[in-house]
């Protein structure tokens, strides 16, 4: 009865019971029973931004935090601001409001991965150098970290910048070393799974693409790169059925529509010579655009 009393709101409640909500509760529910954020307490206020922040509102927590750090002495708030600044892909003001962490530096690592896939020099031979840039610092980073869940987003960020650096066969290999070393692996990113799809295409294996592009999507649905993955893959595989359907979805995000099979062309009997249509060449293979967060979280 005295716990069903404090939950209900009948009582006050207890010296930082609202952590307890925070961590206990669904997050919505959380948030509607620590009620509106003016005048909150400074523990309501960090457990409304906790409880935003594990549902994925990050923005509300941002606020919450904010509200927080206005009062004195809440180190605790400034650590969350820099948790969620962080996790929304600013690891350079993250690092500005909590200083540098291992994880903050792995944070910083990903971000040049990412730079090195969006910005190309515009001299070609230097095409690479961010994701060189990028490679070098994840490698140095393995070398000195040893937290586990740090280690794990740090390899798999390299694995993100071998794909970039067109090393597919490295991207396999690795890949096959974190699966043999007892990681489940229905437990990699999304992210990864598509670059395994991306160098196993790349190396001539459609099929075993394939399959990785639906795991992929079958996560993520909207992941457009992984779709046109998927599409490249079931032509190359010959599964023309899969194939048609991804560019469907592909066209009906554009706003186009595809010619019917039933369609004149195909009614006169028209039949494919040569090889299958749009068969693209390994060079020509453009990495998928690297998720932030928010398909990827570093």
């Amino acid at each position: 009865m005295q716990k069903c009393r404090v939950w209900c709101g009948i009582e006050p409640l207890p010296k930082r019971a609202e952590r307890v909500i925070a961590g206990i509760a669904r997050p919505q529910e959380s948030i509607q029973l620590l009620g509106p954020s003016g005048g909150l307490s400074v523990e309501r206020l960090m457990a409304r931004g906790h409880a935003y922040r594990r549902s994925g509102d990050r923005f509300a927590a941002l606020r919450a935090y904010a509200a927080a750090r206005l009062l004195p002495g809440n180190r605790e708030a400034t650590r969350g601001t820099a948790a969620v600044l962080t996790e929304l892909g600013a690891p350079h003001a993250a690092e500005r409001f909590g200083g540098t962490s291992p994880s903050i530096e792995a944070a910083k690592a990903a971000a040049l991965v990412r730079w090195g896939e969006d910005v190309k020099p515009r001299d070609p031979a230097r095409r690479f150098d961010g994701t060189d840039k990028a490679m070098t610092r994840l490698d140095a980073l393995l070398q000195t970290t040893t937290d586990p869940d740090v280690r794990r987003r740090l390899r798999n960020d390299r694995i993100i910048a071998l794909r970039d650096r067109f090393r597919m066969e490295e991207v396999v290999q690795e890949i096959e070393a974190m699966k043999g070393s007892g990681k489940d692996p229905g437990a990699l990113p999304t992210y990864v799974e598509e670059a395994d799809a991306d160098a196993l295409l790349y190396l001539r294996h459609p099929k075993e693409a394939l399959t990785g592009y639906n795991n992929a999507l079958a996560r993520e649905p909207r992941q457009v790169q992984a779709r046109y993955g998927q599409f490249h893959a079931a032509v190359e595989a010959e599964d023309f059925t899969t194939a048609y359907a991804a560019i469907d979805i592909l066209l009906r995000r554009a706003g186009v529509a595809r010619r019917s099979q039933s369609g004149s062309h195909r009614g006169r009997g028209h039949r494919r010579q040569g090889p299958p249509p749009c068969r693209r060449d390994r060079a020509q293979i453009r990495p998928p655009v690297m998720p932030a967060p928010m398909r990827r979280v570093a």
